[in-house]
């Protein structure tokens, strides 16, 4: 009898165990991403690799000759090995970054030049092969992982593109754009009617050089009908930034004197650090060693016993 009630207890068990499964499974893959209001919402604690969904994206790099190896080399030494593929937009060719002369200019009011020669440039070279474009500066640092997780729930044969939301000076007829320090990310079909179809007309693009980009290629892309989406995650935190970490967190600009002697200061601290995004995907005004700084804390560094949000989803999949 008592052999009867082990079995009885062990098929609870495992009856249990198989239930639960199915719901952490349904729990998991449950897609819980939403557009409002041309916003993005992302839930990444349902986030899982899919071995069918692997997506491809080209990284451009705007930078000049007094930055190839201040700034855009300490790039390609961290976060850029991590694009699919990439190219540096200059004033002048370097073939070790590599960099392509993109604008007869090396001014930083050059920039539009630059972008509109070096996305020509990637398209011609590369057309549909990449899912993706995202467009950064010398001083912007991505968390791929991060962005491909965000794009996995996107449609890159949509037109449409994604980033951090700013608006244009009124005088300049209040122009929404994405911040380009901060980065904006294209979808290939994006990509193929801007360049097949606006940047050469002056009937959608300005033919100006000396603009900058991201005012003017959301002006192109809204004359094109191609939609910005502002991305957020699902706690509506910016997952684009154009500010370092040290600056996004308000605890660093307090003078540190009141913050010491403030009894709440605990409290401070932690209102500080929820205005990040927990799956942030870019920062922007990144000095070049601090590339390395994030490139140690997000790649290298560990806590003992302790797991990311998506290291406990592979544990309760396998």
């Amino acid at each position: 009898m008592s052999n009867i009630k082990l079995i009885l207890t062990i098929l609870l068990v495992l009856i249990t165990n198989f239930l639960l499964s199915i719901l952490l499974v349904t729990y998991f893959f449950d897609d819980k991403s939403r557009s409002i209001k041309n916003s993005t919402f992302v839930s990444y604690d349902t986030y899982y690799v899919s071995k069918e969904k692997q997506v491809k994206i080209f990284c451009i790099i705007l930078t000049s000759k007094n930055n190839h190896l201040a700034r855009a080399i300490h790039q390609k030494n961290t976060w850029v090995k991590r694009c699919d593929n990439y190219i540096f937009g200059s004033g002048e060719e370097n073939k070790a970054l590599p960099a392509i002369k993109a604008c007869h200019s090396d001014f930083y009011h050059n920039s539009f030049c630059k972008f509109r020669n070096t996305i020509k440039w990637a398209w011609k070279n590369n057309g549909d092969k990449y899912d993706w474009y995202i467009k950064l500066d010398d001083d912007s640092y991505v968390i791929m992982e991060n962005l491909r997780a965000f794009l996995s729930k996107q449609n890159e044969s949509i037109p449409e593109y994604h980033g951090l939301k700013r608006m244009d000076y009124p005088r300049q007829g209040d122009t929404k754009f994405a911040q380009g320090g901060a980065g904006y990310v294209m979808s290939k079909e994006t990509v193929k009617l801007l360049v097949e179809k606006g940047l050469d007309s002056s009937k959608y693009c300005s033919q100006m050089d000396t603009l900058p980009d991201d005012v003017e290629v959301a002006r192109c892309l809204e004359k094109l009908g191609i939609k910005f989406n502002s991305s957020v995650d699902r706690k509506n935190k910016d997952l684009f930034n154009e500010e370092a970490p040290e600056s996004l967190a308000s605890i660093f600009n307090k003078n540190i004197n009141d913050v010491l002697s403030n009894n709440s200061n605990e409290t401070v601290i932690s209102s500080a650090l929820d205005k990040v995004s927990d799956y942030p995907i870019s920062f922007h005004r990144i000095r070049n060693q601090n590339m390395y700084v994030l490139e140690y804390f997000f790649y290298r560094a560990k806590v003992v016993n302790k797991d990311t949000p998506i290291d406990q989803i592979y544990k309760q999949m396998n």
